[in-house]
């Protein structure tokens, strides 16, 4: 008998909150037995969905990852072929998904740790985005009303 194989399309994927992460599994000499789709949440592997897997040599199954990752800034995520005793027959390299919130700021706009310069003729100061004393500068004119 051959062992089987669960491969991911993809090792790493960057989605936005609030949207869809899609992925497919190719299994192949699984036929008859179920595929799990894991997400790591701490120190275990936690099973999120399960699927049937036709009696065929090569499989590809579509997955829809659950919304655990909308939360976190990164995840981990793994699909497992077991038999219908449980017992682990093949397990998938780990697919990491980075999440992109949905109001994240583009990198050309002032991000939270970014230094701000104030320069004046005679002098220079410099504030941190996160930690300015100032409150409003003099010498700064207000754009909007």
């Amino acid at each position: 008998m051959v062992n089987p194989t669960v491969t991911l399309s993809k090792t790493a994927i960057t989605v936005k909150s609030r949207g869809t992460a899609t992925i497919t599994a190719t299994v192949k000499n699984g036929g008859g037995d179920k595929l799990y789709l894991e997400y790591y949440s701490g120190s275990k592997w936690v099973t999120k969905a399960t699927y049937n897997v036709p009696n065929t040599d090569t499989h590809s199954q579509k997955v829809t990852l659950t919304n655990e990752w909308w939360y976190k800034t990164g995840t981990l995520w793994r699909c497992e072929l077991k038999d219908s005793a449980g017992k682990s027959l093949a397990v998938s390299a780990t697919l990491k998904v980075t999440t992109q919130r949905y109001y994240q700021n583009p990198s050309g706009y002032l991000q939270i740790k970014d230094k701000i310069i104030h320069s004046w003729p005679n002098r220079v100061m410099k504030s941190s985005a996160t930690n300015s004393r100032w409150g409003k500068i003099a010498g700064v004119k207000r754009i909007f009303k």
